[in-house]
């Protein structure tokens, strides 16, 4: 039986992941990875897209891309095929750079947009390698936070959900699991719950987010989001 077809239509936006073939390095060294962040912006000029974030692990990508026009393998394809070509010419190797197919889940909504966007620029944090998130180079975090961003990346769709596009928002929403301790036993529940208010009410509510306590906790928290949301106990939306 033949693989299913990628979901695609104009406009889709992906989390799209590739791993090295046996869970193998796909980078070397920062000339590796400046090879592939040129390749990807030579993608994105022959077929137009939209790099909303992206993070280069030792052995795995991460890259959370809007399509236009162009369908999500050809992007992938050009990218993939000519950069395992330079990786493989370079290290004097052979044989496949990435395991299998890369992996492109379709993101449909504002909540789990803002979830990867989340899970991509903390990844270098929960993999131990750096003790703050916007230490790592390899990741588009910091050009959130730089108010400078590359012509390769596009901040305006995460930057729009909080007030006046303020990067110590985005900063707060990013590193507010990693500040407290947990203080419910389903973090799930609290995920869901917090970005469930920030998807929706973020414009209306937001600005007294600037002079958010770090010292509350969840539980304060969420019962913050109720009251000013009138919430009703509902039940959140299973996690992507």
């Amino acid at each position: 039986m033949g693989r299913q077809p990628r979901v695609w239509y104009p406009g889709a936006t992906y989390h799209v992941t590739s791993r090295g073939n046996r869970r193998s390095a796909v980078f070397f060294d920062s000339e590796d990875r400046m090879m592939y962040l040129d390749l990807l912006e030579e993608t994105k000029y022959e077929f137009p897209f939209k790099l909303h974030a992206y993070c280069l692990m030792t052995n795995h990508i991460h890259l959370l891309i809007e399509t236009e026009k162009a369908h999500i393998k050809k992007i992938m394809k050009r990218l993939h095929s000519l950069y395992a070509i330079y990786f493989n010419h370079r290290h004097d190797l052979c044989g496949h750079l990435f395991q299998g197919r890369y992996g492109a889940r379709v993101v449909k909504n504002t909540t789990y947009f803002l979830e990867v966007s989340k899970y991509i620029h903390l990844n270098p944090y929960m993999a131990s390698i750096v003790a703050e998130p916007e230490d790592y180079w390899w990741s588009s975090y910091k050009e959130y936070l730089s108010h400078s961003p590359s012509p390769l990346l596009t901040t305006d769709r995460v930057l729009s959900y909080f007030p006046s596009r303020d990067p110590e928002l985005y900063k707060q929403f990013v590193e507010l699991d990693m500040r407290e301790e947990a203080a419910l036993d389903d973090h799930l529940e609290f995920y869901n719950l917090y970005l469930h208010y920030l998807s929706k009410y973020a414009t209306a509510n937001l600005p007294s987010w600037e002079d958010y306590d770090r010292g509350k906790s969840k539980t304060a928290l969420i019962a913050e989001m109720k009251e000013t949301m009138h919430f009703k106990e509902e039940t959140p939306a299973p996690r992507r």
